[in-house]
């Protein structure tokens, strides 16, 4: 059956579409392949989010979460620049990459609080809190006051509207004010580039230690010479 020029159209631009999905993950792989310490992993993932918004995703933050051993979830999230809204900030843990972007890392203890999201994440399936405006500015009071800002983030209180996509050291939480299935499945698509930066970051941090454990022998060993 022959098909109509609309079909071919169609079926032209979803090759497009997935011929772009491929052009990122490669981006976003080699750009972890090319990590040479621990703390290379922001550069990969202010990549990864930059993919994302340039195939479409209209997101306001995107945090990364890395599970370690269910014992703590290594938190990295990248949003606006809050000097764009107007808001300041003291704490050094809020890193400004550009005028539009910043982005901010801390380590937590995975306890009670979580087990929501390591449900989800053990599931394997992709899931979205269902929180009102009032919940969703409780749960980001937290992240407020670590930052020490002067202010409220405007997509704060949007009604929790958070896809979190699973991978296989985590997840990625999307903040979103409308997502369709396939900037889903783009998100998806770019998870095992993820999984390798968070690999070989993990290897550079005990490397890292490993060298810091013996600088500090020698110098001990020095020391009882002396």
């Amino acid at each position: 059956m022959t098909q109509r020029p609309e079909q071919l159209q169609q079926e032209l631009q979803k090759l497009r579409r997935e011929r772009s999905r491929e052009q990122a993950a490669e981006r976003v792989s080699v750009k972890a392949l090319s990590m040479y310490a621990s703390e290379d992993l922001l550069d990969v993932l202010m990549s990864m989010r930059n993919e994302l918004l340039s195939l479409g995703l209209e997101s306001p933050s995107v945090g990364f979460f890395f599970v370690q051993e269910e014992q703590n979830i290594q938190i990295y999230m990248s949003f606006e620049n809050p000097r764009k809204h107007g808001l300041t900030w003291t704490s050094e843990l809020l890193q400004e990459v550009d005028s539009e972007t910043v982005m901010f890392h801390w380590d937590a203890e995975a306890d009670e609080s979580w087990e929501e999201d390591l449900r989800g994440w053990r599931s394997g399936e992709m899931w979205s809190p269902v929180r009102t405006s009032d919940e969703d500015e409780e749960e980001m009071r937290q992240f407020h006051e670590k930052l020490d800002m002067d202010g409220v983030m405007p997509f704060v209180g949007s009604g929790g509207r958070v896809v979190n996509v699973p991978f296989t050291h985590g997840w990625i939480a999307i903040r979103h004010r409308e997502i369709v299935e396939e900037q889903l499945a783009m998100a998806k698509g770019l998870t095992d580039a993820l999984s390798l930066a968070y690999l070989r970051a993990r290897d550079f941090l005990r490397l890292e230690d490993r060298n810091e454990q013996l600088e500090q022998a020698l110098q001990e060993l020095g020391a009882a010479q002396n």
